[in-house]
């Protein structure tokens, strides 16, 4: 295909109404004066607080690129998740943790063959949640909740046999799945070390 001059200016011109597009949106206020005055007058301040002694909390973010690259039928996805983790002080509140989660970056290659794509997303699941498909489905109330909605006892081997595995291509949903299992992995192992 020739990209020549005209299809230059063509993208070009595209593009810049994209950005300006993009540039309105962004400066658009989406709450107006009368829902701030709402917000300010329904704030309450307290002349007291709550002392919780060994109170532990997590706040965790995750992102990626979904897909990363693509090639032929195969897709490279890349997850990154980051933890802090805070525990209660009577002096300020909530301090920061040592040592926090390791930072999560994981790259899955996942081919849009049905049984090794299905293989490789399972791989790169139990990679980002540091365990096996069996120990989270033996772990979780999945089976319960399964029996619960069928009246069926299953075997762990059978419920991960019949999970849903989105095709290599399906770059919303593997993007929802991976980013949240690079998410909850972290916590849930130093969860269990603290807790053991």
């Amino acid at each position: 295909m020739r990209f020549d001059l005209n299809l230059r200016s063509v993208v070009r011109t595209q593009l810049q109404d994209v950005v300006q597009e993009m540039q309105a949106w962004q400066g658009e206020n989406t709450v107006d004066d009368a829902e701030i005055d709402s917000i300010k007058g329904a704030i309450a301040s307290f002349e007291h607080t709550t002392v919780r002694d060994n109170l532990q909390v997590a706040g965790v973010d995750g992102s990626g690129d979904f897909p990363m690259l693509s090639y032929a039928d195969s897709f490279v996805y890349l997850s990154v998740a980051q933890a802090t983790l805070y525990g209660a002080d009577r002096a300020c509140g909530l301090r920061e943790l040592a040592p926090t989660p390791d930072t999560v970056i994981d790259f899955a290659w996942i081919p849009e063959n049905s049984t090794e794509g299905s293989l490789a997303l399972d791989r790169a699941q139990e990679r980002l949640a540091g365990r096996s498909l069996v120990q989270i489905i033996e772990q979780s109330d999945y089976r319960q909740l399964k029996t619960i909605a069928t009246g069926k006892n299953f075997t762990t081997e059978k419920l991960l046999t019949g999970l849903i595995r989105p095709h290599a291509s399906d770059t919303g949903n593997l993007a929802i799945q991976l980013r949240t299992d690079a998410e909850m992995g972290p916590l849930y192992g130093y969860w269990r070390a603290i807790a053991d």
